[in-house]
């Protein structure tokens, strides 16, 4: 939530505020024709985003305005009914295909799979994935009565029906960059695939079997722009940019976004009365 200093303290690196601010800076040179999106793992850090169990982190991306955010894994930190009252906080689709009701397989009530939206003339479906190992990395009881079901199958299951409404199929993968790249060989179709668990910073996005595979690394320090030229005939990316995948987050953006700049301050100055308190003594240097 709060950005980090440089060692002379006179430059911030990452930050809501900073990341917000230059998300808006860029989706304003073509609104229409820009989505912005998350692959997960968005709680979990300082105590400041801790002590709100997310509620911060939430409200700061409905600011943002996403489209779409898929879980990671620690969004099941503070189990099931803390998440449910993020997603309700939500005022976008949040996705996750492959988390299922382990008595009913059906997905996870309060998820999508996927969602279609309109950017310009071209149909995107965006379809979600959590990390299939969840159960092995977070406390069972916050996983209880759920499955994370392998990817490659998921994409499959879904990606005739998207096939059918979109142009092009957007992939939020939390399963990790060997992952995703197993998946783009496994299943043909699949135009980008936007990842996140390993929290790779990938500055070249690579392409396998048609799938442009990027990640934008972690803790809000850098924001991934991927610029995609459309054959609208054929429904494929006709081409990408591959340099300047990642603009570094920094202090130096402006103007600052002034609903996520309070937001912000507010967090602070109600964790700081925690913060602040000693918790102990130490009678020797």
């Amino acid at each position: 939530i709060e950005p980090r200093l440089s060692s002379n303290g006179k430059q911030e690196y990452g930050g809501l505020v900073n990341l917000v601010s230059l998300i808006d800076k860029i989706r304003a040179e073509d609104p229409e024709r820009t989505l912005v999106l998350d692959a997960g793992d968005s709680f979990q850090g300082t105590y400041v985003s801790n002590s709100t169990e997310g509620q911060v982190v939430m409200e700061a991306m409905n600011l943002a305005g996403y489209d779409a955010w898929s879980l990671g894994n620690h969004e099941f930190d503070w189990g099931q009914q803390v998440l449910k009252a993020r997603i309700e906080q939500a005022t976008f689709p949040v996705l996750a295909a492959n988390v299922v009701d382990a008595k009913t397989g059906q997905v996870w009530a309060p998820v999508k799979p996927y969602v279609v939206v309109n950017v310009g003339r071209v149909r995107v479906a965006i379809l979600g994935l959590g990390y299939p190992n969840t159960p092995g990395i977070v406390k069972p009881q916050t996983v209880e009565g759920l499955r994370f079901l392998r990817a490659p199958e998921t994409v499959r299951q879904y990606l005739p029906e998207m096939e059918e409404q979109a142009d092009l199929i957007v992939i939020l993968s939390h399963a990790g960059y060997d992952n995703d790249v197993a998946l783009a060989k496994a299943v043909d179709g699949l135009d980008v695939i936007v990842g996140g668990h390993t929290h790779k910073f990938i500055e070249w996005p690579s392409r396998v079997n048609g799938a442009i595979i990027a990640q934008a690394g972690a803790k809000g320090q850098a924001l991934g722009v991927l610029r995609l030229t459309v054959d609208l005939d054929n429904g494929v990316v006709a081409d990408y940019e591959r340099n300047e995948a990642l603009i570094e987050v920094t202090g130096d953006v402006s103007p600052v976004n002034p609903k996520v700049k309070a937001l912000v301050d507010d967090a602070l100055i109600e964790a700081s009365e925690t913060m602040n308190l000693p918790i102990g003594e130490s009678a020797t240097t």
